[in-house]
């Protein structure tokens, strides 16, 4: 992945003209959120937790360590998570 990122940033830089910056993110776990108000998790995150949403617009919480998505997973029992080699399953009704 790292090499990939090497190429897409020097395809930038070199044919394309243009600055780019890349920063790493303190993120090592994705799961998805299924059937639940986006707007009640927002309300319920803390600072170590990022929504964000992949290219089909589902939202993804990302945490830092399995001791805190372990700790959300208890606190909030009502989101129902999906991890990452579940979501095709998942989300495609299979």
């Amino acid at each position: 992945m790292l090499c990939n990122l090497k190429v897409f940033e020097y395809r930038l830089t070199n044919e394309y003209n243009s600055n780019i910056r890349m920063e790493n993110l303190d993120f090592s776990i994705a799961c998805w959120i299924k059937n639940t108000d986006i707007e009640y998790v927002e309300n319920n995150l803390d600072s170590r937790i990022k929504l964000v949403f992949d290219h089909f617009e589902r939202p993804i919480l990302l945490f830092p360590n399995s001791f805190t998505l372990n700790y959300f997973t208890q606190k909030h029992k009502d989101i129902e998570l999906v991890e990452a080699l579940s979501v095709n399953s998942t989300f495609n009704g299979k």
